[in-house]
């Protein structure tokens, strides 16, 4: 879901064209199954190729559909009232949205915040925050009726959406409520974007949570406390006479995070320990520069081996009197199901021990429980950690499974369950509603394509339906 009244930026715009390729890469997949690795390969990197050097028409078609997205610039939000309220403890003369907004952005901070927390680690902890459970405005389902309030602190805390206009005015509001110095860069000049300076230890730094584009799994960390050096490269300019230099390097992610290399020939093993720890970058600084330039790197990025994603080299930036080398690391399926939780795998090794012929008390159990048939068709049950069953006829069954919680909120996974074939439940949607938050409330399918499924949020009193064309994929 795009806000057709912002007009996406040019580095959003990028995101959106991948997603087009991994579309283009799963149909490649399903056509070549069963054929060499090797064409699957040879064919990813003739689609890059092509893409991105030759196929300067397709991307400018892009542009222009993405430019009927401009519109008016959004406002930004005020949170004088809302910190006030904090210090003071009081909260009734604030509105219903402000009242909203000051309950859980408390929840949160007593959350993630502890006693003997540098500010640094305080504003991390934010970041994090925002990394996993705002995601830019997207869903895997489609929402019927969308927000239009993600610009804003009390969309986001509310649907965990966000613009960039939302991601920034968030995590100021948390920083004016921790005494934290934090301004909003709101750059319109080549359309609309905004992001935030922090000041620590006297030093500024920018922070833009929607560029780096976390995960559930990671943060991406890309942007996070960066000076003028890094983020003033013309794309998105903004008024120096207003905004303090941030030329702060202390507390910059990348060069306290980057891997001294002796040499030009150890750079390829730091990005594949990147790549094992699921960064969206490595960052490498080289005690012995010899024979290493631009060419050079980019054969390593174009050598790393992705089955779906590419590393590239993206610049060289001095920092804090080094010279740091950063290798971007896309990966197309980024998804939030990486890591098996414990009780799935609890469960699956149960199942397959019983298919194997393994006994044990827990199988018999866990039998017991799954033939067990209560439901009736059409009926569906809500199970003590919020998970739902939906009974659709006499064969297939659906599950929207709990997979995270956080302030009463949750996030799920859908599954699919056929007698007639395998009976056992099979996933068919990781994330049905993006990473948007609350609590699922009733799943309904009119057929194996046609299905509705509610979530409620700010304790059942707002809700968004959702709708799938098919099957909930």
């Amino acid at each position: 879901m795009i806000d057709k009244g912002e007009k996406i930026p040019f580095k959003e715009r990028i995101e959106i064209k991948k997603r087009h390729i991994r579309e283009f890469f799963s149909e490649l997949r399903s056509r070549l199954k069963g054929k060499s690795v090797l064409i699957v390969c040879l064919a990813g990197v003739i689609l890059i190729g092509i893409l991105f050097l030759q196929n300067g028409r397709m991307i400018s078609s892009m542009d222009k559909i993405l430019n009927q997205a401009e519109g008016s610039v959004h406002e930004i939000y005020d949170d004088s009232k809302v910190i006030s309220a904090y210090r003071n403890g009081d909260g009734s003369r604030l509105d219903a949205e402000d009242a909203f907004v000051l309950d859980k952005m408390t929840e949160i901070i007593d959350e993630i915040i502890t006693d003997g927390m540098t500010d640094y680690e305080k504003e991390k902890a934010v970041y994090d925050w925002q990394q996993k459970w705002v995601t830019y405005g997207e869903e895997d389902l489609n929402p019927i009726s969308a927000a239009t309030d993600n610009y804003t602190p009390y969309g986001v805390l509310r649907s965990h959406n966000a613009i960039c206009v939302g991601n920034a005015t968030t995590f100021k509001l948390f920083m004016d409520a921790l005494n934290i110095p934090c301004k909003i860069i709101h750059s319109t000049e080549n359309g609309e974007h905004a992001w935030n300076v922090v000041q620590l230890d006297g030093e500024w730094y920018h922070v833009d949570v929607t560029f780096d584009g976390g995960t559930a799994s990671r943060a991406g960390y890309a942007y996070f406390n960066v000076p003028d050096s890094i983020k003033d490269d013309g794309s998105w300019p903004w008024d120096h006479s207003e905004i303090p230099a941030a030329n702060g390097t202390k507390y910059c992610y990348m060069l306290n995070n980057a891997t001294e290399c002796d040499n030009l020939y150890q750079i390829p093993e730091a990005i594949k320990k990147a790549m094992d720890d699921n960064m969206g970058f490595a960052a490498v600084t080289l005690k012995d520069r010899t024979d290493f330039n631009r060419s050079v790197a980019d054969f390593i990025s174009n050598s790393m081996s992705m089955e779906n994603g590419a590393v590239y080299f993206s610049n060289a930036y001095s920092l804090g009197g080094k010279t740091v080398y950063k290798f971007e690391i896309n990966n197309w399926n980024d998804t939030d199901d990486q890591d098996i939780p414990p009780e799935v795998t609890e469960k699956l090794t149960s199942i397959i021990d019983r298919l194997n012929g393994g006994y044990s008390e827990d199988n018999e159990e866990f039998a017991e429980e799954d033939t067990e048939d209560t439901l009736k068709v059409g009926e569906s049950e809500l199970e003590e950690d919020g998970t739902i069953l939906y009974k659709f006829n006499e064969n297939i069954e659906y599950r929207l499974e709990v997979t995270d919680a956080s302030l009463g909120s949750r996030s799920y996974a859908l599954y699919k369950k056929d007698s007639e074939k395998e009976n056992l439940w099979t996933k068919i949607n990781s994330c049905p509603f993006g990473i948007t938050m609350g609590q699922a409330a009733s799943i309904t399918f009119i057929n194996e394509d046609l299905g509705f499924l509610v979530l409620s949020y700010s304790g059942g009193s707002s809700g968004r339906l959702f709708r799938t064309e098919d099957g909930g994929k």
